[in-house]
Parts: structure tokens; C-alpha cells; sequence
């Protein structure tokens, strides 16, 4: 345009701006969005195989502690040797079937997660399918890691590596059908110049579950704080750990759904630049 004869000229004519290219939404974004957008999908698997086994695990707790075994020591670690073989069986085998139900919701949390980063939202059957039909390698898997958290329990600490480079194999047992063994190299190799990465990524899930799981016990202090003394009796404690137990297992529903989703992110995003088929 032509400055009017005698006006002022007119101001430049200047470009568009031009931006950077965008930046890629973080894994946690992303898998909060994911669980936000498909809270039906994402969180019934865990819903129906951790909230009632955690329900039980929390009745058995209470009952064992105040009606069979009333005599025996609660809320002592350094006493639980001393604690009846009863008593010490029954929690193992409850603790075993809780984890093993964990451990079907989580995997088939990362099922219905990859169908929903896919864009096929699976139905509630169609997610928990995987899992159940592959319970016998979903053991091996559960039993593996459990035998490097004993190591890790008596104080041998290089276990803990193996049980990191070992994180990914039950995404890559469930979501690429490999045996077990496959699923343990698969993982080995995927996380190959990767430790730092996923370690610092399991140390935030861990901050995370560990103030979730505060916040619950803060609330449920606070709740049944008025009806109880000063100092709570065995009685009490053994109804507020009993009680706690039941909770929490509504708390990590969500919680695992997130985590699961994040990781399944992770496994789909390096697996397509590892040759892990």
C-alpha cells in the first residue's frame, strides 16, 4: 500500500513468525491424557483383579490377627519370626495371591493400553484374555522377579540391576506373545544404553505410589483419629492396618493404571528401534 501523499509511511510489512517445530509430549503426559480420556478401559482391569483380592487379603489380615492368632505380636518386624507358622503361611499365601492378581491387572492394563495408543479401545474381555491365558508364564515371570527381590533382601545389591533391565519383558511377554525367556532377552536388549533413562523412571513411579499411599494413610489416620485413644490398642491397630490394606487397593488402581500406560509408551516407543519383533 502506497503511503498517502504527504502522510507518514507506512510500517514494513513483517513475516509471520515462524516457530519451532513442536516438541513431543512427555511419556507422562501422554499417559495421563490416555487414562483421563478412557478411565473405563484403563482402570477396570485392575479394578476387578486387585480391589477384591485386596478386600479379602484385608478380612484374612484381621481375622488371622484377632480371631485365630489373638496372641500373637503385631505391628513388631523384629517379632514376626517368633509369630505362629500358621499365622506366617496363611499371610505368604495370601500376599502370593494378591501379587499374582497384580500381576494379571497390570498386564492387562498395558493390553488395553496398547489397544487405546493403537485406536482400538478393548473391551474388558478382550484385555484381561491375554493375561489369563498366559497365567502359567505370567507365574514364571512373577516367581523370577520375586527370587531377585529375596536376593535383594538379604543384601546383595547388584540383583537390583537385573531386576531393572529385566523391567520390560512382561510387556514384551503380553503384548508380543514371547515365552518368558524371550521376554527376559527382549528386555536386556531394549534397555541397552537406556538404564539411566528407565531407573529414573521407575524412581518417579515409586515417589509417586509412596506419597499416594501417604496421603491415604494421612486421611485415614485422620478419619479414625477420634475413635481412638492416644495410644490405640493392639485391637485398633490390627482394624487400621486391616482397614489401610483394603484402601490402598482401591488407591493403586489408578496409580497402576498410569504406570503401566507410561511403560507401555516406553516398550512401543524403543521397541521400534531395537529389532525386538
Amino acid at each position: 500500500m502506497e503511503p498517502v501523499s504527504g502522510g507518514p509511511p507506512s510500517p514494513p510489512v513483517m513475516p509471520p513468525p515462524v516457530f519451532a517445530a513442536p516438541v513431543a509430549q512427555s511419556l507422562y503426559r501422554q499417559a495421563f491424557r490416555i487414562v483421563k480420556a478412557n478411565p473405563r478401559a484403563m482402570l477396570l482391569p485392575l479394578l476387578v483383579t486387585e480391589v477384591p483380592v485386596a478386600i479379602i487379603l484385608a478380612i484374612t489380615t484381621f481375622v488371622l490377627y484377632q480371631q485365630i492368632y489373638p496372641e500373637s505380636s503385631f505391628g513388631s518386624v523384629s517379632a514376626i519370626q517368633d509369630d505362629p507358622t500358621g499365622l506366617l503361611l496363611g499371610l505368604l499365601v495370601m500376599n502370593g495371591v494378591f501379587w499374582l492378581f497384580s500381576l494379571v491387572g497390570l498386564a492387562a492394563t498395558a493390553v488395553a493400553a496398547k489397544g487405546v495408543i493403537n485406536g482400538k479401545q478393548l473391551g474388558l474381555a478382550g484385555s484381561l484374555d491375554p493375561a489369563f491365558t498366559r497365567m502359567g508364564g505370567l507365574l514364571g515371570l512373577g516367581f523370577t522377579f520375586y527370587g531377585f527381590v529375596l536376593i535383594v533382601a538379604i543384601g546383595v545389591i547388584p540383583a537390583i540391576f537385573f531386576i531393572i533391565r529385566f523391567g520390560m519383558a512382561l510387556h514384551a511377554f503380553i503384548l508380543d506373545g514371547q515365552t518368558v525367556g524371550q521376554s527376559l532377552r527382549s528386555s536386556w536388549t531394549l534397555l541397552r544404553g537406556k538404564m539411566l533413562r528407565f531407573t529414573g523412571m521407575l524412581l518417579i513411579f515409586a515417589g509417586a505410589a509412596f506419597l499416594v499411599m501417604l496421603v491415604v494413610t494421612l486421611v485415614l489416620s485422620l478419619l479414625t483419629g477420634p475413635f481412638m485413644g492416644a495410644e490405640p490398642s493392639r485391637d485398633e491397630e490390627v482394624l487400621l492396618v486391616s482397614t489401610l490394606i483394603g484402601v490402598a487397593g482401591f488407591a493403586a488402581v489408578p496409580v497402576g493404571a498410569f504406570v503401566m500406560t507410561t511403560m507401555t509408551l516406553f516398550y512401543l516407543r524403543e521397541r521400534k528401534g531395537s529389532g525386538i519383533a
